[in-house]
Parts: structure tokens; sequence; C-alpha cells
């Protein structure tokens, strides 16, 4: 199974489109792991934010893309648990309700 093999997979594909490509092995991962990120040898400020929910399966695995190519974004909390994906605020963002949501720029990409 591939890192991109996932629900979130169309998130992961932005990142590895716009940062390299993602390796496909935990192998690959770790010895990937030691080299610059595209985001840390272009000096990019974080403008990347995740709206995710900390138990979420499919939220983790775009934290684990981005923490893997060391790509700075903001975290913002989605407590699914409180009904916060409901709100109009995170509707806007994506009218199915669902996490994670990754918003580059004007660029919103969502499940």
């Amino acid at each position: 199974m591939s890192l991109t093999d996932c629900f979130a997979g169309h998130i992961i594909a932005k990142i590895v489109t716009k940062y390299q490509q993602l390796p496909t092995t935990l192998s690959e991962a770790f010895e990937l792991s030691t080299f610059p990120t595209m985001a840390a040898i272009i000096g990019e400020s974080p403008k990347l934010a995740l709206y995710s929910y900390w138990q979420s399966s499919c939220s983790w695995r775009v934290r684990f893309a981005l923490n893997l190519k060391g790509i700075s974004y903001e975290y913002k909390a989605v407590n699914l648990s409180k009904g916060e994906q409901f709100t109009p605020e995170f509707e806007k963002l994506n009218p199915l309700h669902f996490v994670p949501v990754l918003v580059d720029g004007d660029v919103v990409v969502s499940d």
C-alpha cells in the first residue's frame, strides 16, 4: 500500500505535485527525511492551513505527508464530536462537512 492509497489521497496528491514526489515505501520515507524539502529550500512561509480533527485517520495521513516533507502549515482544529463541522464558516470550506480540508491561499482542497 502506498502513502497515497487512502481516502485523503487527492489532498496528498496536491502536496506531491507542489513539493516533489512522496516516497512510496517506509524505507524511502526514512531515507528522504534527511534531505532538505522544497519548502525549506525556497524559504516558503507557512501559508497552508489544515482543518483537521485529531482522531481522523484521513487527517492523520495528510498531517503525516506534510510533516514528512517538512511543509509548514497552520493547524485548525475542527471538533467533530461538538459538531464544529456544521458551522457556517466551515461549510463555506467544505459543504460535505468532512475533514481534512487543506487551504493553500485561494485554493481549497477537501474530501
